[in-house]
């Protein structure tokens, strides 16, 4: 199932990128105003697999954008046990 309706439907966040991961994306984007998509794969064990959709023009960005979004973790929704993967895209702004 892909969608972000899906993601929301299985999945809900658990826990951020690490301080590190969220450091790279601030000194990336510096002064200007980029936004990056990523597409998501939600995995069965609540980790995450992603790839660039969007580049937002900063390769230094998109890539740490990359990152991030893989050390994010999911668990599932209240109510629902069922461990299904979701793929949803995700988007990161800097200077909005």
């Amino acid at each position: 199932m892909d969608s972000t309706e899906a993601l929301e439907a299985y999945w809900e966040f658990s826990s951020p990128p690490g301080t590190e991961s969220q450091m790279a994306l601030l000194q990336a984007g510096g002064e200007d105003s980029l936004t990056v998509v990523v597409e998501m794969l939600v995995q069965e064990d609540g980790s995450v697999r992603a790839r660039l959709a969007e580049s937002s023009g900063n390769e230094e960005y998109d890539q740490a954008a990359v990152v991030a979004t893989e050390e994010k973790r999911f668990a599932p929704a209240p109510g629902n046990e069922e461990r299904r993967p979701v793929i949803a895209p995700f988007a990161w702004n800097h200077g909005h």
